[in-house]
């Protein structure tokens, strides 16, 4: 059953119902999501025209991913640029909003117009230094490049390279620094790292002591480095001058250690790194306050990741702060509007968020019931790729508070999605549902052994006792008692499965659905029609 497809939920009508529900009702996200939709295709044909109206929607309510996407469409001709709508200021608010692609070609474009016009070298500092906080290596180089020369930069990453090749050459100790990042970074050419930090050596010998913030870092990533005694001197100076990069390395090899204080030295210096507005100082100071159990600590924590995100610090230190806020809603078995606001920030960039965000908007810890927000978040994980969701959704359908009425048929169609993405409790319930039967689902033996096999092979404990059942009795497949001994075994004593996977219980009938040729269509449902 390798080649079964996996269930188009995402172009289910009712998919595209609950993403309308919840735009119409100012959901940031939801329009996102829409676009995405009409982009691909997923309602039918695609529609560029509406897939930017929604783009411009989620623009004006923050989210993210939406400036970039729009000015791709733009730039490649797709769409029509509105008036006033430019392709720098799209890239400039998605920088804002913290999107690292968005960062970098805002920062390419300034880059640009510092060759002609200096004074927007402080603006492409800025934005380059917000996506290396962001983790882009790509900037951390040419911001080293345009504080070596102070240049913009207009030409392609190879003439940029020789660029600064010829200039270190020539001596240019600051231009060395940005030559040797590039070596060990292979910017535009192999990564040459043995070359690139013995160039970064020879640049703090004349004279860059930013250099050796490159070689901290380098000796971080890389425990068989050892730092040089110049290259420590160096760096000590930079401490003296209160620079805040030294300081948050100095914090990270502090915390890399077991030393006595090492924890209470790397918050001293991380203190020090945060006078100067430095975003990954604050981060990383919250991850070490952050204790759930400790009111005082994860309100300090809280303070700090809120101030990193306003100092640009991207989607680490969202979802972050959305898994705190989550934690923090299971550990009181309540939540507030604060908390869910976090979540849902994080779940824009993590589906495991977002079907959390859904399951607390059913009513659980004592939040207010919004059946919108629970059916779009649940849908947005799904579209995000968790089986999980699917299953939690399907489950929402045939419960007897769905206002929406008992919709089986459609249930089976997210259970399919997520028990065919190795959800192993979607295959325990979907054997069940083809066991017993349903209003509107017949019973099939031939399936429902499937679905106990499916998930048995998975490791779920309920469908090996299933599967061992159905070969004891016969029970859509042929009556085996080996076999049925063979899962009771595994489900009665936890046997490792992957030391098995030659049994030919593994490879049998069960693998295969009635008229199933285990090549391209997806499991034939016998669904009853209800009048």
């Amino acid at each position: 059953m390798q080649n079964v497809k996996i269930p188009a939920v995402c172009s289910l009508p009712e998919m595209k119902e609950w993403m309308e529900s919840a735009a119409e009702k100012n959901e940031g996200y939801a329009h996102w999501k829409l676009a995405l939709s009409y982009i691909d295709g997923n309602f039918g044909e695609p529609s560029l025209s509406k897939a930017a109206w929604h783009l411009r929607a989620a623009i004006r309510l923050g989210v993210a991913f939406a400036p970039y996407c729009l000015a791709q469409l733009i730039l490649s001709g797709q769409v029509a640029r509105e008036v006033d709508e430019s392709l720098s200021g799209l890239y400039e608010t998605g920088a804002i909003l913290g999107h690292l692609p968005s960062m970098r070609e805002a920062a390419r474009i300034f880059m640009t117009k510092a060759v002609e016009h200096k004074s927007e070298l402080t603006w492409a500092r800025q934005i380059l230094k917000q996506a290396e906080w962001n983790g882009c290596k790509v900037s951390a180089v040419e911001l080293r490049f345009i504080d070596a020369l102070n240049i913009g930069v207009n030409s392609s990453r190879g003439e940029t390279f020789l660029f600064a090749k010829r200039s270190a050459g020539e001596g240019n100790a600051a231009a060395m620094r940005c030559f040797g990042l590039m070596l060990i970074n292979g910017y535009a050419s192999d990564a040459d790292e043995k070359q690139g930090v013995l160039i970064l050596e020879e640049a703090v010998k004349r004279g860059s002591r930013e250099a050796s913030i490159e070689l901290y870092q380098y000796a971080i990533d890389h425990k068989s480095y050892t730092v040089p005694e110049t290259v420590k001197s160096a760096f000590e100076s930079l401490l003296k001058s209160s620079c805040p990069e030294a300081h948050y390395l100095l914090a990270l090899r502090y915390l890399d250690t077991s030393e006595p204080l090492s924890n209470q030295m790397a918050k001293d210096h991380l203190e020090k790194a945060m006078r100067f507005d430095y975003s990954p100082a604050f981060f990383k100071l919250a991850t070490l306050e952050w204790d759930v159990t400790d009111s005082a600590r994860r309100d300090k924590a809280i303070r700090l990741c809120l101030k990193a995100i306003h100092l640009g610090l991207g989607h680490s230190a969202i979802v972050c702060l959305g898994h705190w806020a989550q934690s923090l809603v299971e550990f009181n078995k309540a939540s507030d509007p604060r908390l869910l606001s976090f979540i849902e920030a994080g779940a824009q960039f993590d589906s495991f968020l977002g079907l959390n965000a859904g399951l607390y908007y059913s009513g659980m810890h004592d939040t207010p019931a919004n059946h919108t927000k629970k059916l779009f978040w649940l849908s947005a994980a799904i579209l995000d790729g968790h089986p999980e969701a699917s299953r939690i959704l399907a489950i929402e359908l045939t419960s007897e508070e769905n206002t929406d009425g008992n919709n089986e048929a459609l249930a089976l169609q997210f259970l399919a999605h997520s028990a065919l993405m190795d959800n192993s409790w979607s295959c325990a319930i979907l054997g069940d549902m083809y066991k017993s039967g349903r209003e509107s689902i017949l019973k099939n033996p031939t399936q429902a052994a499937y679905w106990y096999h499916r998930g048995a092979i998975l490791g779920y404990q309920y469908c090996h006792s299933k599967l061992s059942w159905c070969y004891a009795n016969g029970y859509g497949v042929t009556k085996d008692l080996e076999k049925s001994a063979y899962w009771g075994e595994i489900s009665d004593n936890g046997m490792n499965l992957d030391e098995n996977r030659t049994h030919p219980a593994f490879d049998d009938e069960a693998t295969k659905s009635e008229g199933d040729e285990g090549t391209s269509d997806v499991i034939p449902f016998r669904l009853k029609r209800v009048p």
